[in-house]
């Protein structure tokens, strides 16, 4: 009887030290890897099952028929010490499988609710099998608790439920751009028990409980991918056809520098009206930080196009002011950011040299490398400006009606960095060379005129140079010193 009682005392010791061992080991060895811990707490388990199996049992079928109390407590104690280990080893288990399915953060309170059941579980099983306590009694009290508590939590619990059920779906995650019904939009930036984070627009954060984005109405902005399709609905003036509006608006949607080519912009007409025939332009964008500026891209575009080709707008229920006609080529050089510089007498001396000319798709206005031989001031369509680069060409800005390209290289008898191709069919006016001779061979005082263009300022000149921030040729004093050589070239030529 001493060697038996010897032998489970040396058991029961060697038990009670691995699960003291088990239990320090975080503090001991703190940042250890989740699969040490696992493999750790499962050897634990495994020995001290096979030490405790001849003296009480199995840890699942235990028996304490010690007759010593003593020892009949400390088998007791180790049987709950077995089940918070195993509750351990099932936590590490959940954390690890969390961790190979790389989970984002937004599951983590699932993570936390399954171990939050372990351990009640391991709790539940330490009464029932360590200390005998029948769990029906304790079940139907913790029951009633449960009920009176839930009541008083209803609100608190619904969020709880409709956050697991979200993170279950998981209709989106942190950093995905959201909307719901109310007008809230944003990115979500954080996702945890009570309520979902979203950043709006505003730079404000919307704290949305998660019972209430469990009953909402959703869009996930950034699934399957981040980019953003928008619609804009214009109404023009019913006079005009419908090819020539649709054309109109390619050329304004081709103008845009924010619009993605993959989808493509789609223009249609959805509807002919007395007082207005009705377009829907749809369009795609990068991602949602971008949809109010191409949105508005895309309305200043459609409005300078629809302005040069004599298109106006219609309102429904109201009669128009009767047929548009295109600015005339007067009030583009008036209207210019190069030209309005000039006085009214010297403006009409250049209108009556002006050539208008149509151009094809791919037409080059001028050519990277070369000296210019006309200046073009667009009067309808879009051409793309581009520079060569290691991987091909690259494109700088796209020119729409109202805007001019070519005066620098014309004036300063120098070679452009760029290039600039049309893009959708395109009306424009050329003045060459030999125009501007004519023209201040008519009227020698346009010399003087023009030297005022140069004196406008780098802003002014910038768009129409077609160059680099950078270029030296753009520099309103080195232009006048070549403006005036221009000049000085074409009165000896005379």
């Amino acid at each position: 009887m001493i060697a038996i009682l010897s032998d489970t005392t040396w058991r029961l010791t060697f038990s009670v030290l691995l699960l003291v061992g088990a239990g320090a080991a975080p503090v001991l060895f703190p940042g250890r890897p989740i699969w040490m811990k696992l493999f750790g707490n499962i050897a634990v388990l495994l020995c001290v099952a096979l030490l405790v199996e001849p003296c009480s049992g199995s840890p699942l079928r235990p028996r304490f028929d010690q007759a010593d109390i003593v020892l009949q407590g400390w088998e007791r104690l180790i049987e709950a010490g077995w089940w918070l280990v195993a509750a351990r080893v099932a936590v590490a288990l959940t954390r690890l499988i969390v961790v190979f399915e790389s989970r984002p953060r937004e599951t983590q309170f699932l993570t936390d609710l399954l171990v939050g059941l372990i351990y009640l579980a391991g709790v539940l099983a330490i009464f029932g099998l360590a200390f005998s306590v029948h769990l029906s009694a304790l079940l139907a009290t913790s029951g009633v608790i449960a009920i009176v508590v839930g009541l008083a939590l209803q609100s608190t619990l619904s969020d709880v439920f409709s956050g697991l059920a979200v993170g279950l779906e998981r209709p989106f995650k942190p950093g995905d751009v959201l909307w719901m019904e109310g007008d809230i939009e944003g990115r979500v930036t954080q996702i945890n028990w009570r309520s979902t984070h979203i950043i709006t627009v505003e730079s404000n954060i919307a704290i949305i409980p998660n019972s209430v984005i469990a009953k909402a109405k959703l869009l996930n902005r950034s699934e399957p991918t981040p980019a953003r399709r928008d619609l804009a609905k214009v109404r023009l003036e019913s006079d005009k056809s419908v090819e020539v509006c649709i054309t109109t608006l390619e050329a304004a949607l081709k103008a845009c520098r924010l619009l993605l080519d993959d989808p493509p912009p789609t223009i249609f007409c959805t509807g002919l009206n007395a007082d207005g025939n009705e377009f829907e332009i749809r369009y795609s964008v990068g991602s949602s930080q971008h949809i109010l500026e191409a949105r508005s891209e895309v309305f200043s575009r459609v409005q300078r196009h629809l302005y040069h080709e004599g298109i106006g707008f219609a309102a429904a229920g109201v009669q128009g002011p009767g047929p548009s006609a295109p600015p005339s080529l007067a009030l583009l050089l008036e209207q210019s950011a190069v030209f309005n510089v000039l006085d009214a007498p010297s403006r009409d001396v250049l209108t009556k040299h002006f050539t208008e000319v149509r151009l094809e798709v791919g037409s080059e206005l001028i050519k990277e490398g070369e000296i210019p031989e006309a200046l073009f001031v667009i009067a309808s369509g879009t051409a793309e400006v581009t520079i060569a680069g290691a991987e091909g060409r690259t494109m700088i800005f796209r020119i729409s009606p109202g805007e001019s390209i070519g005066a620098i290289g014309l004036f300063t008898d120098s070679p452009v960095t760029s290039s600039a191709k049309a893009i959708t069919p395109m009306r424009v006016y050329r003045l060459s060379r030999s125009d501007i001779s004519s023209a201040v061979k008519e009227e020698p005082a346009l010399a003087v005129g023009m030297e005022s263009l140069a004196k406008c300022g780098r802003a002014a000149l910038r768009r129409d140079a077609a160059e680099p921030e950078s270029a030296e040729v753009i520099r309103p004093e080195l232009l006048l010193s070549r403006l005036r050589n221009f000049f000085h070239v074409l009165a000896v030529s005379r």
